[in-house]
């Protein structure tokens, strides 16, 4: 644990949350003259991290001897908990009771990796607070709803609705990840992310990193399998609540393929002297692809 960062547990704090408390803690120890860190980062299909938080979110922040109940607002615990109790990994689901979940106006696990790039706070110790900003009630309100405000008279709408419909925050995401992301890889593709990674910094995967990224992977290999058994509908439904994460997604995976699966990446790379860059904007993907198919 370093100096200055959230409690343990609290997996939701932002980017910026983190690399204030990094920095903090590597000021006390005299170790911040090393230059700005750059960061990895393995993205997830929005779908199946939404999946995921679900099943996760109502077993561990809901309920239970360790239940955490800052994450999710109490209602939107109520309405999680409306189901069977079932677990992604048993091949179960309840379909009333997730999608009432998922489109509960309180439903604060929409387009979770966006707002983790975007959201410029300072961490919780600086100030002197125990929860980070994308965590429970009071500091997602406090952040992200009075950004967003709703017209009281709007019945049909929510401040997630609002944020939902904002593609400026996928460019904002995409700047984050440009400007202090050395790597960005995706976490359904794990051995073609380790390997491009290897690949780009000519090195052998550190055990310490393999290993971090193998849990989430395992665990991800049991939402997939869930997955496939989700009407068509559903799956539309999940990525229509979760639209900036979709656009995030496939705009950073394009990129993936094309700097990962070209024969000309280390020529790329040793002509340019840095690492993996990305590009200005989706059309520069899309023009690059469609280049590249054609030659193909």
């Amino acid at each position: 644990e370093i100096p200055g960062c959230a409690p343990p547990g609290h997996m939701y704090c932002a980017f910026k949350e983190i690399d204030s408390c990094i920095d903090a803690g590597l000021s006390e120890q005299k170790l911040n003259n090393c230059g700005r860190l750059l960061y990895l980062v393995l993205l997830r299909d929005p779908v199946e991290r939404t999946l995921s938080e679900f099943f996760w979110g109502r077993e561990h922040f809901c309920v239970g001897e360790h239940r955490d109940t800052s994450v999710w607002p109490a209602e939107l615990c109520e309405v999680a908990n409306r189901g069977h109790g079932v677990t992604a990994k048993r091949g179960q689901f309840d379909t009333l009771n997730f999608l009432q979940w998922l489109r509960h106006p309180t439903n604060v696990a929409r387009n979770r990796q966006v707002k983790h790039l975007v959201a410029h706070v300072k961490s919780p110790a600086e100030l002197g607070l125990a929860e980070c900003v994308n965590v429970g009630e009071h500091r997602t309100v406090n952040f992200w709803h009075r950004r967003y405000p709703v017209n009281k008279t709007d019945t049909k709408r929510s401040s997630e609705d609002i944020i939902n419909r904002d593609t400026s925050l996928v460019e904002q995401a995409v700047n984050t990840l440009r400007r202090r992301f050395w790597f960005v890889g995706f976490l359904n593709q794990f051995q073609d992310s380790i390997d491009c990674f290897k690949r780009l910094g000519k090195m052998k995967t550190h055990g310490r990193i393999r290993g971090a990224f193998e849990v989430f992977s395992n665990h991800s290999n049991d939402v997939e399998t869930l997955r496939d058994n989700i009407s068509y509908e559903i799956l539309q439904d999940i990525r229509n609540y979760n639209a900036l994460d979709v656009e995030l997604y496939d705009w950073m995976h394009a990129f993936f393929i094309k700097a990962c699966f070209t024969s000309s990446l280390e020529n790329e790379k040793e002509k340019n002297d840095i690492p993996l860059l990305l590009p200005e904007t989706p059309q520069e993907i899309a023009l690059s692809l469609h280049k590249r198919n054609r030659i193909l």
